[in-house]
Parts: structure tokens; C-alpha cells; sequence
């Protein structure tokens, strides 16, 4: 259960209802992540939103490639597997965060 940010999911909620790409963007651990996969997408869900989770990692649009080809034709989800871009980690290895201190997000894609 996702609580106390009622109102920042629903914030979120309405900008990604009305405008065609919304960022989320902080510093390392304020709950970027939390506040999108525990709090938005089941929200989307239950709306009825077709969603794809993706980490940009050093290689945004490969991801995103393979996180709409996943939506739309899970039976190719495997050959999208064995492509040679899989994203890399963010930032430091096991530090939580980006080479310029904002930590690594997922993010969603509807139709």
C-alpha cells in the first residue's frame, strides 16, 4: 500500500492525463521510483492505461524500443531480449545514483 502522497499522485496523474511526456526528476532517493511504480501506475491501471516500466540507462531510445514492442506484441518480448543494448546501470555501480547526482528512474509508457 502507497500512502501519504495523495495528492502528488494525483498531481502526476492529471499532467501525464494531459500532456504526452511527463518527467520525474530529483535528487537520489526522494521517492521517484516509489512514487511512480507504487503510486501512479496502479493508478493508470485501474483507469485502464496499457503500461510499460523501462530504465533509461545509457541507452534511452533502445529502452523505450523494447518497452513498446513488449506492450505491444509480448510474444516478441523474448527476441527483444537478446538485443546487444541492454540499459546500464546508472551512475556510480551500487551507489543509487547518476553521474550527475539525480538518481535513475523508471519510466512509464501508455497509450
Amino acid at each position: 500500500m502507497f500512502v501519504g502522497r495523495e495528492r502528488e499522485v494525483e498531481r502526476l496523474r492529471l499532467m501525464v492525463k494531459a500532456q504526452p511526456l511527463v518527467m520525474v526528476t530529483g535528487p537520489s532517493g526522494v521517492g521517484k521510483s516509489s512514487l511512480v511504480a507504487a503510486g501512479l501506475q496502479p493508478e493508470l491501471a485501474a483507469a485502464g492505461w496499457a503500461i510499460a516500466s523501462f530504465r533509461p540507462g545509457m541507452s534511452p531510445f533502445d529502452a523505450v524500443a523494447r518497452a513498446l514492442l513488449e506492450l505491444e506484441h509480448p510474444q516478441r518480448a523474448t527476441a527483444s531480449k537478446s538485443w546487444n543494448t541492454a540499459p546500464a546501470p546508472c551512475g556510480r555501480r551500487g551507489s543509487g545514483r547518476s553521474p550527475r547526482g539525480y538518481g535513475c528512474s523508471p519510466a512509464v509508457v501508455s497509450r
